[in-house]
């Protein structure tokens, strides 16, 4: 009886203040309580203690870095393959999980970048198939009828096939690929980059130059990112920085996820938000080769541009910096270098 009525007797703010207000009002909404919300007056000593405590706003503008991709340009179309005949479709199941090019299957067919001959010829073990091309922003803000497809899972395809091309290009600038519980991370090797060296980035005349692996608390860090496709308010590809930890002595990825948990709260928790950045942007150089964009595959024919610096945008005001950085600080800090004199957390 006292667990049944248990939860009746409060509402958890802890999780998310946001919530447990909502969460609140919904209650006493459903208790039909009178309430007027044009008599809400904020407590004075309460306003006047978020004041002080207050970061001030400056009527100044400043430029913020996201960490979105821009999409900047797409295949015109996309198409739908059906065989016209009798197929195996495990074997055509296979055939397109094992192929170079992303292609997605969809009830009797599959929806490919690639035009009929390309088709034809890498799909010639699994049989013939009719052709149905769709204008690609129309297949995406609208779906299609035959095949029936709303907009969201339109763009949900789409989304799948754009993922698997920004994997298949990772692959092929030999990343480290490891799987986290929703996505897969990219992160740099020796191969890329030495221990402890620094990759320059930035315009010319404001290069700087951030690590993109070394050792902390005995085990190599390596950087890396998880990159999802987005298409609002516009297509983009939305990035999200991995820590990934080895064995110093033989270079081996930790597999206790746990550890790797652990070692990630324990080692990052003194990076700063101008660590982050440099490493994404140094991230993003090594991958781009210094150019402008970066290009993924869909087909022998069809590719997907990005470009190859984040989104930047302009906040009308900003606040002000008692605690501005230097050119060099992403690498600063004890933490980012290694610092063995730490003690490790309980492992």
């Amino acid at each position: 009886m006292v667990r049944r009525i248990g939860g009746l007797q409060y509402i958890d703010f802890v999780g998310s203040w946001a919530q447990g207000l909502r969460e609140l009002l919904e209650s006493l909404d459903r208790q039909s309580i009178p309430r007027s919300a044009d008599k809400i007056v904020i407590n004075p000593n309460w306003e006047a203690y978020r004041k002080r405590l207050a970061t001030k706003i400056e009527e100044s503008p400043e430029v913020l870095t996201k960490n979105w991709l821009r999409i900047a340009a797409v295949p015109e179309s996309i198409g739908y393959y059906q065989p016209t005949g009798a197929v195996n479709h495990s074997i055509m199941r296979e055939t397109c999980k094992g192929w170079r090019y992303p292609a997605e299957i969809y009830l009797r067919g599959f929806f490919s970048f690639a035009p009929p001959d390309e088709i034809e010829s890498n799909f010639a073990n699994v049989g013939r198939f009719s052709f149905q091309e769709y204008e690609l922003l129309a297949f995406l803000e609208k779906g299609i009828k035959s095949p029936d497809i709303r907009p969201r899972e339109a763009k949900n395809l789409v989304s799948s096939m754009f993922r698997k091309a920004w994997e298949s290009f990772c692959y092929q600038k030999s990343l480290y690929g490891y799987a986290f519980s929703s996505q897969m991370g990219f992160h740099v090797t020796d191969n890329h980059v030495p221990l402890g060296r620094r990759v320059p980035w930035g315009p010319h005349e404001e290069r700087r130059s951030s690590i993109l692996q070394n050792v902390a608390r005995g085990r190599i860090w390596r950087y890396g990112v998880s990159a999802s496709p987005e298409f609002w308010p516009y297509a983009h590809f939305k990035l999200k920085p991995r820590v990934l930890f080895a064995e110093f002595s033989s270079g081996t990825v930790i597999a206790d996820v746990d550890q790797q948990h652990r070692l990630r709260r324990s080692v990052c928790k003194g990076w700063r938000n101008k660590q982050w950045h440099g490493r994404m942007m140094a991230f993003l150089e090594l991958l781009s080769n210094n150019a402008s964009s970066i290009e993924l595959s869909l087909s022998d024919s069809s590719f997907l541009r990005l470009d190859a610096g984040p989104i930047k945008v302009t906040a009308p005001v900003t606040t002000p910096r008692t605690d501005e950085m230097g050119a060099d600080a992403e690498e600063e800090d004890s933490s980012t270098l290694g610092n063995r004199d730490i003690d490790d957390e309980d492992e």
